[in-house]
Parts: C-alpha cells; sequence; structure tokens
C-alpha cells in the first residue's frame, strides 16, 4: 500500500522524521518496505518567461527566444518546440542543470545561432511522456524561482507492506488511526457519522439483494447536475502519488475516498440504467458484460452482479460495466457504497481473471460499517469538484454487523508477554486502537472488536495489540530467567553469506571440512619454505592421531571430499568450501593469523555420460570465469595494478598485485592427484574473501531495462604487441562518451597476414541512448574518434 504522506498529514500529526515514522511503524507492524522521497529538485532549473520568439534564420523548424530567467537576466535560447509563443511562462533550464534523463545542459551553438539554456517538455524532466511541446505554466509565478515546486508537488511515500489480514490497512484512515494509537495523537477525520445524510428527498431507486450473505449492505446515493472534467491538481497529484490514474473527476473522487477510507465505490451513469431497480444477484449462465478493461466476459453463478432491470451492469466488487460508464456528457450518478462477501468475490475474479484494486481490498473484508459514510463523503466531493445536488439515498443493510465482544486475561498477557500489566495497563492500550470496553475486572478485560478488524477472534489477538503499542522490543524484559537475544551479522558475515548464496545459484554445493589436520598435504603440495601454509601449528592435545596441527590451507580437505564423492559415482563436481585457514604468527607468544578463504573445485568426467552434455571436460576458462563472474556480481575491485598470469605448462593462473595474491589456482598436479586417487582433472581456485570484501566498490543503483535498442559495431584493431589490451580497451571507454555501452574482445590473432611483433583484436563495440534510436551518422561520428585516439595514443590502427 502507497501513503503519501502529504495527504497522511490532513488527518493525523505525524513527526517530520520520516527515518523515524518508518521505523516505529515497522515496529508497530506496518513494515515499511521503501521510502521514495517525490519531487523535481533539479538544480538550475527556473521559472522564465519568453519575451520574443522568433525563426531561426538557418532552420526552419527552430525558434530563437529571448527569455527572461531573473530580474535582470535575459538569455537567448534556441527552441524547437512548435508551441513556443512569446508571452508565455516556462520552465526553463540553464546552464549546468542535469535533467533526469542525463543531460547536462551548457551553453552551446544550434545551427550557427547561440544557445544558454533549455525550455523544457514534460519528457526532459521525466515527469510526462508529452515530447511534442514545452511545458507551460498556469498562473502567476515569480519568475527566475524554482521550477521544481511549481511542476511537482513536494512528498514522500511509504510503501507499506500488508498482510492478507489487515484490510483496516488498506487505506491512508487506516494507517491514520495506528499513526494516533503509536503517538498518542487524535485523527481528524474528513467526515464523521453525524454528517450522514437523510434528507436528500424520496429516492427514485429501489435497491434489492437476492442473497444477503453474498451482498451484507449495499448503498446508493444520488447526485445531479455534476459537470465531467478533469480533477482538479491537489486530487491528481494525491492519486499519483499512490500510483492511481487520474481519468476524469467522478472517478478520481471514488477512487480518492477508497484510497482514503479504504471503501471501495463505484459511479453509473444514473441516465444509461435501465429502470428503476438496482439488483444484486448471481449472473446467470451465458450472460455477458462488456466491462470498464475492453473486454466482454461471459458470466456463470460463480459471479455476483449488480443489475438494472434488463441486464447485468457491474461485476459486484471488481470492475463495472462500460454501458454504463461515466462518460464526458454525463450529468447524473448514483454512487455504489456496499459490502460485498470476500469469498463471493475472490471466486468471481478468478473464474474471471481479473485482479482490480476493489476485488483487492473486498477480498480480504471491508468495513460494513462504513459504507454510508464512504457514500456520503464521496457525493460531498463529487459536489464541490464537479458542482450537483445530492439526491435520494437507498440503504439496503441486509445483514447488519454484529459487534464480536472478545476477553483478555491480565494473567495470560503477562504469562506471554512477561510483563506485569494492570487491567488498566490493558484498556489504556486498547483504548488507543478504538476498542470500547465493555466490561473490565482485576483479572480479565472484555471489549467489542471494532467493524474494520475483522482479524480479531480470539483472546491471542488482544494480546497481540497489547504486545504491538507495549513494543516488541520490551517483550521478555520482565522474565527472571535468561531469554535468547538475537544479534545482527556483521557485515564481513553477510557478505560471506551473499556470496554463498551466488555460488549455489551457479550451481555449486557447500562443503564443510574439518580444521585440524595430520601434516600430511605438507610432503604432497610441496609448499617452499617461505609459504606460511609449509608451517602449520601444532595442537598441545590433539584428540587423535589425524588431528595434529591446524589446516593451513582449506584444499586438502575439499579434495578428500571430492575423491568421497568419485568413489560414490558422483563425477561431476562444482563444490566450495568458505573457511578459515590458521597461519604461524611471527613471534612465539602470538595467536596465529586466521584468514578467511574460499576455495572452489570443479571437474566433469572424461565421458559424457549424456547426448546434450556440452563438452567431455573442464578447462582454464571455466574456473577463471566463476573467478571472474563472482568479481563482477560483488563488485570486487583489484585496482589498476591488478596482473593476470599464467602457466602453460602446469595449468597455474593466480591474480595478485603488490599487496599478494588475491586469488590462485589451477588444475591439480598430477602428482597431487594420484595421492588423492583422483582418475579425472579437478580444477581449483583458492580466493581471499577479506581482500576480496575491502576491494568491494560501493553497491550500484539498478537502472530499467533499456527503452531503445543497441547499435553493435565491430572493429578490428592492430597494434604493437608492447601495447596492452586493457590500455586500449581503457581507451575506448574513456573516448566513447555516453553513448558507448560496452566493449566485449571476440578475437586476438598473430600471424603471417599481420606485421611481426604486432597483435590484431576483434573488438565489438555496443552503443545505445537513453532517450533515442541512434543513427549511423552519430555511431560512425564516435568511431571515427575512437580509431583517431587510438592511433594518436598507441599507433593501434584498424586492420586493412
Amino acid at each position: 500500500m502507497l501513503i503519501s504522506l502529504s495527504w497522511l498529514k490532513k488527518y493525523v500529526q505525524i513527526p517530520d522524521d520520516t527515518r523515524r515514522l518508518a521505523k516505529d511503524l515497522t515496529m508497530l507492524g506496518l513494515n515499511v518496505e521503501q521510502i521514495e522521497e517525490r519531487g523535481l529538485d533539479i538544480r538550475e532549473l527556473v521559472v522564465g518567461k519568453v519575451l520574443e520568439a522568433g525563426r531561426h534564420p538557418n532552420a526552419d523548424r527552430l525558434s530563437v527566444c529571448r527569455v527572461q530567467v531573473g530580474d535582470d537576466d535575459v538569455r537567448e535560447i534556441v527552441c524547437g518546440a512548435p508551441n513556443v509563443a512569446a508571452g508565455q511562462t516556462v520552465p526553463v533550464a540553464l546552464p549546468g542543470a542535469l535533467l533526469p534523463n542525463g543531460v547536462k545542459i551548457k551553453k552551446s551553438k544550434i545551427r550557427g545561432q547561440r544557445s544558454e539554456g533549455m525550455i523544457c517538455s514534460e519528457i526532459e524532466l521525466g515527469i510526462g511522456d508529452d515530447a511534442a511541446g514545452i511545458i507551460v505554466l498556469d498562473g502567476e509565478h515569480e519568475i527566475g524561482s524554482p521550477a521544481g515546486p511549481v511542476l511537482v508537488d513536494a512528498d514522500t511515500v511509504f510503501d507499506i507492506e500488508v498482510t492478507p489480514n489487515r484490510p483496516d490497512l488498506l487505506s491512508h484512515i487506516g494507517v491514520a488511526r495506528e499513526v494516533a494509537a503509536l503517538y498518542r495523537t487524535p485523527v481528524n477525520w474528513p467526515i464523521d457519522a453525524s454528517a450522514i445524510r437523510t434528507d436528500g428527498g424520496a429516492p427514485d431507486f429501489r435497491i434489492n439483494i437476492d442473497d444477503p450473505h453474498d451482498c451484507a449492505r449495499y448503498v446508493g446515493l444520488r447526485v445531479s447536475g455534476i459537470r465531467v472534467g478533469a480533477s482538479p491538481d491537489w486530487m491528481a497529484s494525491a492519486l499519483e502519488a499512490a500510483g492511481v490514474q487520474t481519468v476524469n473527476n467522478v472517478v478520481d473522487v471514488a477512487n480518492y475516498v477508497m484510497l482514503e477510507m479504504g471503501q471501495p465505490l463505484h459511479a453509473f451513469d444514473f441516465k444509461r440504467l435501465d429502470g428503476t431497480t438496482i439488483g444484486v444477484r448471481r449472473a446467470e449462465t451465458g450472460e455477458k458484460l462488456l466491462a470498464l478493461d475492453g473486454d466482454n466476459y461471459e458470466l456463470s453463478d460463480d459471479v455476483l452482479v449488480i443489475a438494472d432491470e434488463r441486464e447485468p451492469v457491474a461485476l459486484a466488487g471488481i470492475i463495472g460495466g462500460e454501458e454504463t460508464a461515466v462518460h464526458a456528457d454525463t450529468t447524473e450518478i448514483l454512487i455504489e457504497s456496499a459490502n460485498f462477501h470476500p469469498t463471493v468475490v475472490r471466486k468471481g475474479r478468478k473464474a474471471l481473471g481479473l485482479n482490480t484494486e476493489a476485488s483487492y481490498r473486498f477480498e480480504r473484508g471491508v468495513d460494513p460499517e462504513g459504507c454510508h459514510l464512504a457514500a456520503e463523503r464521496c457525493a460531498r466531493l463529487v459536489c464541490d469538484i464537479a458542482g450537483g445536488t445530492i439526491g435520494g439515498v437507498v440503504d439496503n443493510y441486509a445483514l447488519p454487523f454484529e459487534s464480536k465482544s472478545i476477553a483478555i486475561r491480565q494473567s495470560q498477557t503477562r504469562r506471554i508477554l512477561g510483563a506485569a500489566l494492570t487491567t488498566t495497563d490493558i484498556i489504556g492500550y486498547l483504548d488507543r486502537f478504538g476498542f470500547a470496553v465493555t466490561e473490565s475486572t482485576d483479572e480479565h478485560v472484555t471489549v467489542l472488536a471494532p467493524s474494520y478488524r475483522p482479524d480479531l477472534i480470539e483472546e491471542i489477538d488482544l494480546i497481540e495489540e497489547v504486545a504491538r503499542i507495549y513494543g516488541y522490543d520490551r517483550i521478555g524484559k520482565g522474565w527472571s530467567f535468561r531469554c535468547t537475544t538475537f544479534a545482527r551479522l556483521g557485515r564481513l558475515d553477510q557478505f560471506v553469506d551473499s556470496l554463498s548464496d551466488h555460488l549455489a545459484a551457479r550451481g555449486f554445493s557447500e562443503v564443510i571440512g574439518t580444521c585440524f589436520t595430520d601434516g600430511g598435504e605438507l610432503e604432497v603440495f610441496g609448499w617452499p619454505e617461505e609459504d606460511l601454509r609449509s608451517r602449520p601449528i601444532p595442537i598441545r592435545n590433539p584428540l587423535n592421531t589425524n588431528h595434529k596441527y591446524l589446516r593451513t590451507s582449506l584444499l586438502p580437505s575439499v579434495l578428500e571430499i571430492v575423491r568421497h564423492n568419485i568413489d560414490h559415482g558422483v563425477k561431476r563436481i562444482k563444490i566450495y568450501q568458505a573457511g578459515k585457514v590458521f597461519l604461524a604468527p611471527e613471534g612465539v607468544s602470538q595467536l596465529p593469523e586466521e584468514k578467511l578463504i574460499l576455495t572452489l573445485c570443479m571437474s566433469l568426467p572424461g565421458a559424457t555420460d549424456f547426448w546434450y552434455d556440452s563438452k567431455s571436460s573442464l578447462e582454464l576458462f571455466d574456473i577463471k570465469k566463476e573467478i571472474e563472474l563472482l568479481f563482477e556480481r560483488f563488485g570486487v575491485d583489484p585496482g589498476p595494478e591488478l596482473c593476470y598470469d599464467f602457466d602453460g605448462s602446469t595449468g597455474h593462473f593466480a591474480y595478485g598485485s603488490k599487496d599478494g595474491t588475491l586469488v590462485e589456482g589451477g588444475i591439480v598436479s598430477d602428482r597431487i592427484a594420484r595421492r588423492f586417487d583422483l582418475d579425472q582433472p579437478i580444477w581449483y581456485a583458492n580466493l581471499d574473501l577479506e581482500r576480496c570484501y575491502e576491494m568491494r566498490l560501493p553497491e550500484g543503483r539498478l537502472a530499467p531495462l533499456a527503452e531503445y535498442p543497441a547499435s553493435k559495431r565491430d572493429l578490428s584493431l592492430v597494434g604493437s604487441a608492447a601495447v596492452r589490451y586493457a590500455d586500449i580497451e581503457k581507451a575506448l571507454v574513456r573516448y566513447g562518451g555516453r553513448l558507448l555501452e560496452s566493449v566485449v574482445v571476440f578475437d586476438v590473432y598473430q600471424g603471417d597476414t599481420i606485421p611481426q611483433d604486432h597483435i590484431a583484436y576483434g573488438v565489438r563495440l555496443s552503443f545505445r541512448s537513453p532517450e533515442r534510436t541512434l543513427t549511423d551518422k552519430e555511431i560512425d561520428r564516435v568511431i571515427d574518434k575512437l580509431v583517431s585516439k587510438l592511433k594518436g595514443e598507441f599507433g593501434v590502427e584498424l586492420r586493412s
């Protein structure tokens, strides 16, 4: 549920600190999943006035405008919009402004004419889809003042997770009740029960309900003399903040009241209804309805419909019909505010495959006592916005609501919450949520559950209400015995957990080996004496002869697990272990150095088991790919000093810098394979996790999927072998500009067709613009620039 704080402030006082409010609501049980700050905060975007607009001397479709952007500040701006004219008040982006689409405004010349800014359209400012013309501001605005607040109202929107048992929270009033209980502040109701009108004259229509269990209540209220048109800006802004598109002032009022009070509403064009009786009944098999979404639905008796005297005009609790919808020429409406049974709405919605805001609320339960109030609120807003007069009303309350009486015991509350709360305390907590007390003693309290809380059934539900306002974080503090407290994982541990999830998604299985060893790996692996892995730390009192030392590497125990799997017929191996190794300290009395290491092992049998196997064995680039994917996924940046070394004779590779080795691995040698009785090639890699964690880049932000297609160009570049490809790629990225999306090398060649000591690289460049489809001329200009720069800096040329 999207909750606009500026909207919420109409009903209840809230803290200025939105982060505090989000935290407090979450602790109250309303999980705030996301906070969105809305508004148009663009520096150097000001209100301007077009003083003159004349034709560009060198372009028929451009205008040269003189625009006042301050008291004594007049700029010359070239504009391509067809609707620009003298006298208009417009938003102007001055040089230095950075627009939402990534364009930075600069002083420039357009077809030989100076331009000192941009007069903006909706799409350029990211506030609409209109790119055909500039925005023309209505009303009086101070020239030179910031244009952002004029164009978009600043607001903060909470995305609150609403569980299925809390339909009362699917409205701003519902959340306002919770905020009022939290901060002990009153709720300013937009309308109360005393405002319900019954003097609108004798109604000239009837409401007939076939089955009260399908529809407990149906309120119909007529409004005459309205004028359908656009909604005022304040309502359009409120609906937009809540994620609802505007339609017209009548439909928007119905949606506004639904989001305000939680009661779905529908407005019929009264003159398009056939007869004077509105019926709520099950559909007859074979009946059809053309709905507001444009689809023609064939109905069955699973669907509850609203019908006039001739045919269905709406699907009850789901969607209205097109034939009786409010149109531009509508002058009289019938406002529907009903209470449909959740199960009936759910069955009908599933049978038709429809999901709507109304059905979402009805399926969870709508307050039956709020129907008439919501209809009155809607009618009054319609009259305020669209004009008109409120007429007759029919309230068919076929199955009146009966409040549920629930008792809560002081002893049970104390047992569950661990707090010695008195019944007076309990009454105080429940009163803040609007519970009416009918009986109280020193041991128990009996209350009536509000009509808007269908989730309250038994005592434990009331205890949960007390716990919410008492504070979940205080539960158990009154107990005399020790209770469990939960700690948050450290950032490094969170990093390792995320890394494990990544590897699991890549098809790896986690293994866990012992921290102890018998020391036999020293002879097998042959680490040099200066390598700390060759000096294991002895255990003073080992449990057995196989556990005499602390491990200095994870690889021996991982290879033992590999052998165990191969011995049992599991030959396709993709495993990993993350754990600490213990290296000898420099001083005698110091503790060992504990390093967090990740070890990967991969293997495939020499022959394929199935016809769809892509290849019979692994190679260096398979394990190398996993390392580089891990780097990319977690933003590990080893820096410019990173070097990659590969020894083809031994199949060994390493990533390192002057600070030491970050990753080392390769193929398990024949000598080690014989020691572990391995009869198939095993590839491994060891990563220093703590250094990887330290080298992470700040987390990036997700970007939306591209709207426009990419254009790809393949280049064959040839240059001296002394020039590193990494330097060539950096130059391509540096000079490619914002249109260059990616650089991929797909071929490397040395041979007779190119000069000796030269290398040719096949490079694929991908170009894309976030604003439009690129033309060949634009890409050609970038390619020419890149080729010129490469030749000038490195002597790299296009291969002929």
